[in-house]
């Protein structure tokens, strides 16, 4: 059913831009320029890499309807009655082309046909209300990996030469009163208590 699909909204697609538009659209879908697609109930959100360094953000909304029994595996006829014609979208993108749909709608629509060759049951998600969110790293169903934390900028050599070492510092008392040490708190890689301690030494002089 995934080709059906596929086939489908690809010629819905094609009625619905003008010829040239649609060239540029499907150039863009095949050369990986459409980043990632969202799929959720009523909506179609893609990302696509045009003229300018951020990408154009295209949102496609569509009517909701029945979900069919086989949600997961949606059939020929569930296939064709969900399948949207053009009345029932409505596209916008940022980009400041005001032809409806614009080359980078296109492009989001025919990537995501091609998501649906492998994966019929996305037109179910698109189309129903199944509170649902998918999404799709465009050109490979592949499951990404686990999010790359950023570096810790309080880890660097800089930042700890500027500290210092608090750890070597030895804690002084207030006059006439026991020393004074906080426990160990570490945040992004420094011991606060050791810093609370330093600073009440320096108070102390």
């Amino acid at each position: 059913m995934g080709n059906l699909a596929h086939a489908l909204l690809s010629v819905t697609v094609a009625g619905m831009a003008d010829p040239a538009r649609f060239r540029r659209g499907k150039a863009y879908a095949a050369d990986g320029s459409v980043s990632e697609v969202e799929v959720e109930p009523g909506l179609l959100r893609g990302w696509v890499q045009g003229s300018r360094a951020e990408a154009y953000e295209v949102a496609i909304a569509v009517e909701l309807m029945t979900p069919p029994a086989r949600v997961e595996h949606p059939e020929r006829g569930d296939i064709n009655r969900l399948m949207p014609q053009p009345e029932q979208m409505v596209v916008s993108c940022t980009c400041p082309d005001w032809d409806d749909p614009c080359k980078h709608a296109v492009a989001v629509l025919l990537a995501f046909a091609g998501e649906l060759t492998d994966d019929p049951a996305l037109l179910v998600e698109w189309r129903c209300p199944l509170r649902t969110n998918s999404r799709v790293a465009v050109g490979s169903r592949a499951a990404a990996g686990p999010p790359v934390e950023p570096p810790d900028p309080f880890s660097t050599p800089v930042w700890r030469t500027f500290l210092g070492d608090p750890a070597d510092v030895p804690v002084a008392p207030f006059p006439h009163s026991e020393p004074v040490a906080f426990a160990a708190a570490d945040v992004h890689g420094v011991d606060l208590g050791a810093l609370l301690s330093d600073a009440v030494r320096r108070v102390a002089r």
